[in-house]
């Protein structure tokens, strides 16, 4: 047995890993606040482009400062790490945090749930695995394989939820939150103006016409593209040394261009019923 798998075990045996996790739910606990917002939403969602965004909308008197690559600044990532947001006791109300897998979920007094039509969410997971995993021999259609084989894809992204069960845990259970404001990208991609109306109020802050009007603008995919080849885009280095954008085309049907009628009809087989509930079939 290799040495690491004895240093589990032993951890196992002296109850390590409960009271690590003990320790760190009392850890976010007293950090929390009723004011805090998570924005939430499966990897490849639209959510760093929501998340800038909602930092436009937040911080208007730092619009100018704000960039794809400082987000982490105005909307911390505390995707799988909830317990992270007592880091950030300096961020006034309300604070807002990114994460892609929310822990204590059912703590949250505010989640905004980004949904997005899953066969463009495969088709960009697909994109951004083949550049972290430095393997751009990998073909969508054995991608799409390995993510719908098992309820959690440890391939990329350790013990991510599929879709549809990350859609159903965080966006459809009634026990998820006592006040969620539920976003479909498609609809961002239709009417920015609308949703961010909607984010404020949900927010319950105040912004000028003239802010709101900025951030509108800002959040097009060609300003984020200039963004972008200004200034990158956080945590995603590989990407850029790559010479492949981050930030694409963010068409709603691009993934009819890229997926077999073959590898499409997997996915909507596999994750129909949610799919359904959303309007994607």
């Amino acid at each position: 047995m290799k040495p690491e798998a004895w240093t589990k075990r032993l951890k196992r045996a002296c109850h390590y890993y409960d009271a690590r996790a003990h320790f760190l739910e009392g850890r976010f606990t007293r950090a929390l606040r009723e004011t805090d917002v998570f924005l939430v939403g499966h990897p490849k969602s639209g959510n760093t482009w929501l998340a800038y965004l909602l930092a436009l909308v937040l911080f208007p008197k730092q619009a100018d400062q704000i960039t794809l690559a400082n987000l982490r600044r105005f909307i911390p990532d505390a995707s799988s790490r909830d317990h992270v947001i007592a880091k950030h006791q300096q961020l006034s109300n309300p604070r807002t945090f990114r994460n892609h897998q929310p822990v204590y979920s059912e703590r949250y007094h505010r989640m905004i749930y980004l949904v997005r039509d899953p066969r463009s969410v495969l088709v960009s997971l697909w994109h951004h695995y083949r550049v972290a995993r430095q393997d751009k021999k990998a073909r969508v259609e054995e991608v799409v394989d390995k993510y719908l084989m098992h309820d959690r894809f440890d391939v990329w992204m350790h013990n991510l939820d599929r879709w549809d069960h990350h859609v159903t845990r965080f966006a459809l259970s009634p026990a998820t939150t006592s006040s969620l404001l539920l976003i479909k990208y498609e609809d961002l991609v239709h009417d920015r103006h609308h949703q961010l109306d909607r984010l404020v109020k949900f927010l319950d802050i105040k912004i000028t016409p003239e802010s709101l009007n900025t951030a509108e603008e800002r959040g097009s995919f060609k300003a984020m593209r200039h963004t972008e080849e200004r200034h990158g885009v956080e945590h995603f280095r590989k990407l850029q040394s790559s010479g492949e954008p981050f930030i694409r085309s963010g068409k709603i049907d691009g993934w009819r261009e890229e997926l077999s009628p073959a590898t499409a009809g997997r996915i909507e087989q596999s994750l129909r019923p949610v799919m359904e509930h959303f309007g994607y079939l």
